[in-house]
This record gives C-alpha cells, structure tokens and sequence, in this order.
C-alpha cells in the first residue's frame, strides 16, 4: 500500500499543520483529499499509520535533497554552506511539512520520537562529515574563534553528543522499532 500520487500527501499535511495531530479526523482528511472513506482505508491502518507514512515520504525526500545539494559540491566549505542552505530553505518553503516533522510526527508516540531522533542523526552525520572535511582542509586557520566553522564543529558535535554515540543510538532505536532481541 503505497500513498495516492502527489495530490494525496499535501491533502494530509495541510490538515495536520491546521489541526495538530490530535485534532485531525478521518472525515477531515477524506474530505480535504476527496476520497472516500474506504479509499483511505485501503492505504492506511488509522490516522497513525497515515502519519507514519506521510513523515516517512517527506523524511526521506528532504534528506535526500539536502544531500544532493550537500554533494554537489566539491569544496567541504560549500558543502557545508549548500546543505545548511538547502535546508533551511526546504524549511521555509514548506511551513506545513516542517510543522507535521518537526512537531506533529513526534506527537504520534514514544516509538515515532525514537524514529525521529534517528533520522535527525542522518543530518548530523552528513553535515558533521563535511565540516571535519572542511577543518582538515583549513588546519589551524579553521580553529580560530572568528571562524564561524569552528562554532558550527562544536554545534555539530554537540549533536552528536546529544544524540549518543550515533552507531549505539542506531542500534538502539532499530532494537526497540524492530522488537529485536537484545544481544546476550
């Protein structure tokens, strides 16, 4: 069951950006999609389900757009300048997606917070690998208190701190969503 085409997911997020999560019916989300009840059934478990997969589409499209934008670049300073800037500006081009990620998903439960902390680790990594690429490149000149590099490296690492050790987080996270046994 995959979602509708294009028209579908910006019919679930306006309503969910409007309403909150808790305040998002069924009958809003078929009346604002114009499909009919069982339609939505056919796709989706429950509101929760819908939310899930909604956030798992537009997760994975913005990570997979701040990494090209990251990418494209050769220099690690732009690298740095690109992905930030890239999101960013997803960010404020779309105020309803950044509200149903950033607020609404976490929302949904204690096992869809631990699946958000995942995917933000995902941004960290990537903008962490290309800023050390950038501080190797710079040296010493990098470090200095003026350079906005070295604040975005401790930022960054801070992140990374936050969020434990990202390969244990990882694990973690994927344990307790996949119910997999603990090792012994």
């Amino acid at each position: 069951r995959r979602l509708l085409g294009l028209r579908l997911p910006a019919a679930l997020l306006v309503p969910l950006a409007a309403r909150g999560f808790a305040g998002t019916t069924v009958e809003v989300i078929v009346k604002r999609a114009g499909m009919s009840r069982r339609t939505f059934y056919e796709h989706f478990d429950d509101l929760r389900d819908m939310l899930a997969k909604l956030y798992d589409r537009v997760a994975l499209t913005g990570f997979a757009m701040v990494e090209r934008h990251t990418r494209a670049q050769v220099d690690p300073i732009a690298q740095v300048r690109a992905g930030v800037t890239a999101y960013l500006t997803a960010i404020a081009a779309n105020p309803a997606s950044s509200k149903v990620v950033f607020l609404e998903y976490r929302l949904g439960g204690p096992d869809f917070e631990k699946r958000y902390q995942c995917e933000t680790g995902r941004y960290t990594s990537l903008l962490l690998e290309a800023v050390t690429a950038a501080l190797e490149i710079l040296g010493e000149a990098g470090v200095r208190n003026d350079k906005m590099l070295e604040k975005l490296y401790r930022d960054v690492k801070i992140l990374d701190i936050g969020e434990g050790t990202q390969q244990v987080q990882r694990v973690v996270i994927a344990r307790q969503l996949f119910d997999f046994p603990r090792d012994k």
